[in-house]
């Protein structure tokens, strides 16, 4: 494929794991922007996107920094240690209610303990909602 003569910058429009994308990629280079486009259906993520990974991390420093209990956050390091595992590389936006009754219905776990790992989870992604990280709470359809 030869260079556009022309100074405008390359633009990707379709979809990443089911997110539609449509924006540009700021450059004017053919090449870098194939591998930006690469990344992102490697990743999952977007440039400046959060990942999993990267969300739990803020959270538990976030929950530290408000004086979280050492037992509240050990069940936190628990959880974020599976999300990390199951989706650590993905986008956090990118993930889907479906996706986590799939990873819930791995748990081999009482109810009481399940309901409290789902509490934990539904104020992970609120946290990451209220960030705007994510346009809505994928956990909130969890029972």
């Amino acid at each position: 494929m030869s260079e556009m003569k022309c100074r405008c910058p390359i633009w990707a429009h379709g979809k990443v794991r089911g997110r539609t994308i449509r924006k540009s990629l700021e450059t004017l280079n053919w090449e870098a922007g194939r591998n930006i486009v690469k990344e992102w259906e490697e990743t999952g993520v977007e440039r400046g996107g959060v990942t999993v990974t990267e969300a739990c991390d803020k959270f538990y420093s976030y929950a530290q920094a408000n004086g979280a209990k050492t037992a509240t956050l050990g069940k936190y390091k628990l959880l974020f240690n599976e999300l990390k595992a199951e989706f650590g590389k993905r986008a956090v936006d990118s993930l889907s209610v479906d996706e986590l009754r799939g990873y819930r219905e791995t748990w081999t776990v009482g109810q009481v303990t399940a309901r409290g790992k789902i509490g934990r989870m539904r104020a992970f992604f609120k946290f990451c909602e209220s960030s705007r990280w994510m346009t809505s709470n994928p956990a909130s359809g969890l029972k």
